[in-house]
């Protein structure tokens, strides 16, 4: 049987960039996110699947009336800057939500703000700073 903490284990290899795993604190990094995960139940996670699978922003996008920022990651995986045909993504969202930006993080994957905290936060802080300028 899949365990929490093994199906956090997977989730951390797909989630981060391959030069994550070359950083010194990775192994740290990775024990602390499977300790977060590990309570999570495996039947939960496959239960929500075809909900995530679902899920589609395109009417909702739309109707976003406020300036929005979209941060993505080159190497995301689970949620890719580029999707499919049958999916929205990234560069279709900045598309459809009015006065939209996106800013990609080149290698780095899905876990943006763990993997770079000081960028995302800088990202972040840049985006609600600009209307102050």
């Amino acid at each position: 049987m899949i365990s929490g903490e093994m199906l956090a284990e997977v989730t951390t290899i797909q989630g981060f960039s391959r030069g994550f795993w070359d950083r010194p604190d990775a192994p740290s990094v990775q024990a602390a996110f499977v300790a977060a995960m590990a309570s999570s139940s495996p039947d939960d996670f496959l239960r929500d699947l075809p909900l995530m699978a679902a899920v589609d922003l395109s009417s909702t996008a739309t109707r976003v009336g406020q300036p929005t920022l979209l941060l993505g990651a080159s190497e995301d995986q689970m949620t890719p800057v580029e999707t499919a045909p049958s999916g929205v993504g990234m560069t279709g969202l900045v598309q459809l939500i009015p006065n939209a930006s996106l800013e990609i993080m080149e290698g780095c994957g899905h876990f943006i703000s763990i993997e770079r905290a000081s960028e995302t936060a800088d990202s972040i802080t840049r985006f609600l700073l600009q209307g102050e300028e």
